[in-house]
C-alpha cells in the first residue's frame, strides 16, 4: 500500500519539534552570532596568549607612561625640581645656623659663610611666684602694656591670673601665660610675640609693681637683634631667619660660625640617560613586534608607526643654540644604534663626555626655551599623546567605538535570530497539529479499508 502524504499512515510522520529549531537556531547563530562575537573578543579578551586590542593597547599606554616619567627628568619646564640637570649637593659645617631651601631652581652652587655675634630674643618677664592659675589678684590695680608704640590698659579687680593671661594674649603682639614652676606654685608670664629690639615690652601701672613686673630679676630676658655677618655683610635683623635671593633659607639657633657648601650633581644624570635607553628600548620593541605580528589585534598600524617614527626623529634629532652649524646629537656623546633597531648607551663615554663638556651635554638634553632639548621635546610630545586629538587618545576613542557598534550589532542580529525561531516555533505548533488531525482522520479511513477488504 503507498505511503500517504508526510509519511501519514507510514507511521513515521515528520516531527516538527523544538529540539529541530533549537538545530536550525544553532547553525544561523554560528553563521551570523559568532563573527561578531569573534570580533568583539579581539578587543577584549584578556586570555593569556589571546589578549585583545584593549589589553595591548592598555600596555603601550603604560609602557609609554613608564616612559613619560623619565624623560620628565631631561625636561626644561620641569615644575617639581626633579629635572637631573638642576640637582644639586649641598654640605654644611657648624651649627650657629641650619640651611634649607623649597626651590632649587634659583639656587646658585657656592658656598655661603655666616658668624653669628647675637641672636635675636623676645622680650620677657615673670611676676612673683603665685599659689594657683585661678586665684583672685588681690586688689583693684591697673596693668598697661605697650609695644610697638601701642598700649592696651587691663584693669586686675576681679581678675583670675588666668583670666588676665587670656585678656593680655588677644592682642597679637603679646603672649602671656600661668606656668606651673614648681610644687604648688605658678607665674605669669608675659612676653613679646615676636624677636627684636623694637618689639621690647613696657609693663607700667599699679600692677605692674605688685604683681612684680618691675621687681629687679624679672625682666628676664631682653629683646635685641640678630646680628651677623655673612659672606663679609654685616646684618642687623629682628628675626633670626634670613631669606636669600637665591632661595636658601638660614635659620640661625645660637651664636658661632657655620657654612654651607653648594655644588652641582651629575650623580642622577648617567642613571637616568641609561634608564631612558631602555625604556626607549621597550617600548620601541613592544610595538614592533605588535605591528609585524600577523595575529595581533592591533587594528590600526599606522598610528603606533606615526608615534614611534616621531620618537625616534626627536631623538636622533639635531640640537644645540645653533644647530645648523654647531649640531649637538645623540650620536657623539655615547649613543648607538644597533642591528636589530634599539638604541644602546656607552656610559664611560657619556660620563667623559659630562665631565669635559657639561654644558653641551645639558643643552643638547634640556636645551632653552629658543632651543629646546631632547627630553624637552620629547615631553612636550608624549604630552601630546594623549590629550585633545593625540594619537592615543583618538586610537582609545576609535576602539571603544568599535567596540559599541559591534556590541549594538550582536544584540540587534541576537533579536533578529530570537523573534524569527520565535515566530517558527509558533508556526510549528500550528503545523503539528494538523498533521496529527490529519493523522487522525486517516486512522480512521484504513480501519474502514480494512473492514471491507476483510468481508470480502
Amino acid at each position: 500500500m503507498a505511503q500517504g502524504i508526510l509519511g501519514l499512515g507510514s507511521g513515521n510522520s515528520v516531527e516538527l519539534s523544538q529540539a529541530l529549531l533549537d538545530k536550525l537556531k544553532k547553525a544561523e547563530s554560528k553563521a551570523r552570532i559568532d563573527p561578531i562575537t569573534k570580533q568583539i573578543d579581539k578587543i577584549t579578551s584578556v586570555e593569556k596568549g589571546k589578549e585583545g586590542e584593549e589589553y595591548i593597547f592598555t600596555e603601550i599606554q603604560k609602557k609609554v607612561s613608564d616612559f613619560q616619567d623619565t624623560v620628565k627628568l631631561f625636561d626644561l619646564y620641569n615644575g617639581d625640581n626633579t629635572n637631573v640637570f638642576k640637582q644639586l649637593n649641598a654640605s654644611s659645617t657648624g651649627s650657629s645656623a641650619i640651611f634649607s631651601v623649597d626651590d632649587t631652581t634659583l639656587l646658585k652652587a657656592g658656598t655661603q659663610n655666616i658668624d653669628v655675634k647675637q641672636i635675636a630674643t623676645r622680650d620677657a618677664y615673670q611676676g612673683n611666684i603665685i599659689s594657683s592659675k585661678t586665684a583672685k589678684i588681690p586688689g583693684a590695680d591697673t596693668l598697661t602694656i605697650s609695644v610697638n608704640g601701642k598700649s592696651q590698659t587691663f584693669k586686675t579687680k576681679g581678675l583670675t591670673y588666668d583670666e588676665l593671661a587670656t585678656k593680655i594674649s588677644q592682642d597679637p603682639d603679646v603672649t602671656a601665660s600661668v606656668e606651673e614652676v614648681g610644687t604648688g606654685q605658678f607665674k605669669l608670664i608675659i612676653s613679646s610675640a615676636k624677636t627684636g629690639k623694637d618689639n621690647a615690652l613696657v609693663i607700667s601701672g599699679a600692677a605692674a609693681s605688685s604683681l612684680g613686673f618691675n621687681t629687679k630679676g624679672n625682666h628676664t630676658v631682653t629683646a635685641q637683634n640678630m646680628k651677623a655677618t655673612l659672606n663679609g655683610v654685616s646684618y642687623d635683623l629682628a628675626s633670626n631667619q634670613m631669606q636669600m635671593a637665591d632661595g636658601l633659607k638660614i635659620n640661625v639657633v645660637s651664636t658661632g660660625k657655620s657654612s654651607v657648601s653648594i655644588s652641582k650633581s651629575t650623580d642622577k644624570i648617567v642613571p637616568a640617560a641609561k634608564k631612558l635607553v631602555e625604556q626607549y628600548n621597550d617600548l620601541i620593541k613592544f610595538i614592533s613586534d605588535e605591528r609585524f605580528d600577523k595575529d595581533s589585534p592591533l587594528s590600526d598600524n599606522d598610528t603606533f608607526k606615526q608615534m614611534t617614527d616621531s620618537i625616534k626623529n626627536i631623538f636622533f634629532g639635531a640640537y644645540g643654540k645653533d644647530p645648523k652649524k654647531n649640531p649637538l646629537s645623540l650620536f657623539n656623546y655615547g649613543f648607538s644604534i644597533q642591528k636589530d633597531g634599539s638604541m644602546k648607551l656607552d656610559s664611560k663615554l657619556f660620563s667623559e663626555a659630562l665631565s669635559k663638556h657639561p654644558d653641551d651635554v645639558k643643552s643638547l638634553f634640556v636645551g632653552v626655551a629658543e632651543a629646546e632639548g631632547v627630553g624637552t621635546k620629547l615631553k612636550s610630545y608624549i604630552d601630546s599623546l594623549s590629550f585633545g586629538n593625540g594619537l592615543l587618545t583618538q586610537y582609545d576613542k576609535n576602539m571603544h567605538k568599535r567596540l559599541t557598534d559591534l556590541e549594538s550589532d550582536k544584540t540587534k542580529a541576537q533579536k533578529h535570530l530570537d523573534d524569527k525561531y520565535n515566530a517558527m516555533a509558533q508556526k510549528f505548533a500550528a503545523y503539528t497539529a494538523i498533521i496529527s488531525r490529519m493523522q487522525s482522520s486517516f486512522g480512521g479511513l484504513q480501519m474502514m479499508i480494512a473492514q471491507s477488504t476483510s468481508k470480502q
